[in-house]
């Protein structure tokens, strides 16, 4: 399942390595903003899943990987970046949501409680352990602050501390509809493993 949202989020960097800003994506550490599901908007969110994961695979391969310092390829990149961001949004967008980002938001925060509601709060208990560390690497004075925030980005997104939840884990509402969707993000998720 991780690794199909991790293709998703690979389509955020496809956005971002074509030299262009894709806001609220997991980018050079920002974490993405979880949302406040309903039970429509987590049932849309799964039910795009699989158009946008398309989407992504299809441009995979279509992205360089170097850099190049030739004007041109400055200028393919953005209309490699246009198309992607289009047919990104219009895969999210046939399923109601505005673009491409609100509906990462939508499925990261699904897939959170999902995770959060299977583990049985060991992602709770582990929060104050993740609060601590993320504080000692606050502190050192070693880290280049760059590194330090990209790095506090991420643990801050694994132990699930954002604008949504509280107490390091996704809020009751979201476990909630996770919960009742359960099934379907199993079976979701392993059709698209399948069809690989």
């Amino acid at each position: 399942m991780y690794r199909i949202v991790a293709l998703c989020l690979a389509a955020s960097s496809v956005l971002g390595s074509l030299t262009m800003p894709a806001p609220a994506l997991a980018q050079n550490g920002q974490e993405i903003e979880t949302v406040a599901l309903t039970e429509d908007s987590a049932s849309r969110a799964l039910d795009a899943l699989p158009d946008v994961y398309a989407v992504a695979r299809s441009y995979k391969d279509r992205v360089p990987r170097e850099s190049s310092d030739s004007p041109l390829s400055g200028v393919a990149n953005f209309g490699l970046y246009r198309m992607a961001k289009a047919d990104l949004d219009g895969a999210a967008g046939s399923h109601g949501f505005s673009d491409y980002t609100e509906w990462l938001q939508h499925i990261t925060s699904l897939f959170q409680a999902h995770a959060f509601a299977q583990s049985a709060g060991a992602m709770a208990a582990a929060a104050p352990a993740m609060r601590a560390a993320m504080e000692k690497l606050q502190k050192d004075p070693n880290i280049p602050e760059a590194q330090k925030q990209a790095m506090l980005a991420q643990l801050s997104q694994m132990a699930g501390v954002n604008s949504a939840t509280s107490e390091g884990g996704p809020s009751e509402q979201n476990q909630e509809i996770a919960r009742r969707l359960a099934e379907r993000i199993d079976a979701v998720t392993k059709a698209m493993r399948e069809s690989r």
